[in-house]
């Protein structure tokens, strides 16, 4: 059962479900709370290529960045491109976003690395900023894509 912080979050998934918090736009999912009172949920960026999966928790004053996984779906599998843990009380939607960026990027590079091929960094830079900013937007739009 969630207490007090039910404001803070502004939106609660019922029967634990995915749903829009428009807010921050973004999917949200499964809501825990902790025997210190601390409450942790899920937040979602879906894009038909990624996956974003961004742990947040919520302890009595502050709200923290747990972790981000990044997933992708090649042929129909799903694939972890990365993990980072973080633990961390301060952070901003543009720390997430080059998190992200940063995550792709070794991926990606590692791949090139491993099949000797060379690549262009302007490129792969323009690659990942568009591939990254389709997934952070529009969330409204995959929700309903769910919701079907």
């Amino acid at each position: 059962m969630i207490t007090k912080k039910e404001n803070h979050l502004k939106l609660i998934p019922q029967n634990n479900g995915v749903c829009y918090n428009e807010s921050h736009n973004y999917l949200t999912t499964r809501i825990n709370t902790s025997c210190t009172g601390n409450i942790y949920h899920t937040c979602l960026r879906l894009s038909k290529n990624l996956s974003i999966v961004i742990k947040i928790g919520i302890g009595k004053s502050k709200v923290f960045l747990n972790n981000i996984t990044i997933y992708s779906y090649p042929n129909g599998k799903r694939r972890v491109i990365g993990t980072q843990f973080y633990n961390r009380f301060e952070y901003s939607e543009a720390e997430i976003i080059s998190c992200v960026k940063k995550i792709i990027s070794k991926d990606i590079v590692e791949a090139f690395y491993k099949n000797k091929t060379q690549y262009d960094i302007e490129w792969l830079k323009n690659f990942i900023k568009v591939l990254v900013n389709e997934t952070m937007q529009n969330q409204k739009e995959a929700f309903n894509t769910i919701k079907r």
